[in-house]
């Protein structure tokens, strides 16, 4: 299903215009992630504050977070004539979010989480919601990993275009985004997302088990996803993982219980992929020429 969030894509010049991104750490066991999650500031019509959305693209729409919104008193005449309620879900509607001062996007509507967000607000960084998979539309998506910066942009440049070497059999037309690895000689296919910047790849447990052999197999806590906490695992070095003609050499496999039978929307998913992979690299990601393109 494709998802038509944004109605309209605003560019105020013809170059292309980036965003920085804010990469947010954790703590893992004993080891710091110093990108941990992707985030983007946003300016949202109406709110008069400094706001950040966190670019998850393995979540197929856009949300708002409903507690951070009630945090915000100036918000009451907005919620009046922007705020409805359809079937029990509550929706903000004409919303303009500016990505950066060339490049704005207005959706028909964002749902709201209600759950989602919090009361007490760092107003350092106020992080408002997230922009899935369907901010993409039918632009293009530049996330450039080696100068921590995005763009959304109607066509790709020249000079970025001849650099960028294109991965066949790609399936990203449709949400979600399926990229067709190589793991250690044989074909898989990985959900990309940029939500999970910590895994290079995750799989079931049952999985996990076959690359651990004779090594040993660490487990870690406190991972949390979309306010669920759960047990993951993981194996150093564990696979030869490539995609194309890209090589990224052996990989730390992680393993999560919940996705020893992986399926999403009828296609059959290897595991997931996450920005840890691509760092110090471009992505150019087309979804409606059902392209992904990489520079190296």
């Amino acid at each position: 299903m494709t998802y038509l969030t944004y109605s309209d894509y605003i560019y105020n010049t013809d170059s292309i215009s980036y965003t920085c991104i804010h990469w947010t750490g954790s703590k893992i066991d004993n080891d710091s992630v110093k990108k941990s999650s992707l985030f983007i500031p946003v300016q949202i019509k109406g709110i008069d504050k400094k706001l950040f959305m966190q670019l998850d693209l393995g979540a197929n729409i856009s949300l708002l977070y409903g507690k951070t919104l009630n945090s915000f008193e100036q918000l009451d005449s907005l919620l009046k004539t922007k705020h409805k309620t359809y079937k029990a879900k509550h929706y903000m509607q004409d919303v303009l979010i500016e990505i950066n001062q060339g490049t704005s996007i207005k959706a028909n509507q964002i749902r709201i989480l209600n759950n989602f967000g919090s009361e007490f607000i760092d107003t350092s960084f106020v992080v408002i919601g997230t922009l899935g998979y369907d901010i993409i539309g039918d632009q293009k998506l530049i996330i450039d990993y080696k100068n921590d910066r995005i763009a959304l942009t109607k066509t790709i440049p020249v000079e970025l275009e001849n650099k960028l070497t294109y991965i066949s059999n790609v399936d990203l037309e449709k949400f979600p985004i399926i990229l067709p690895f190589i793991l250690n000689g044989k074909k898989v296919r990985l959900l990309y997302d940029t939500g999970s910047s910590l895994f290079p790849l995750i799989t079931g447990t049952n999985r996990l088990n076959k690359y651990a052999k004779h090594q040993s197999v660490d487990t870690i806590f406190g991972l949390s996803s979309w306010g669920k906490i759960s047990k993951t695992y993981k194996v150093k070095d564990a696979a030869r993982l490539k995609l194309g003609d890209f090589d990224f050499g052996n990989i730390d496999v992680y393993g999560n219980k919940d996705l020893n039978r992986l399926k999403l929307m009828g296609k059959y998913l290897y595991g997931f992929t996450g920005n840890v992979n691509f760092d110090k690299m471009i992505v150019v990601i087309d979804r409606k020429d059902n392209k992904f393109g990489l520079i190296n």
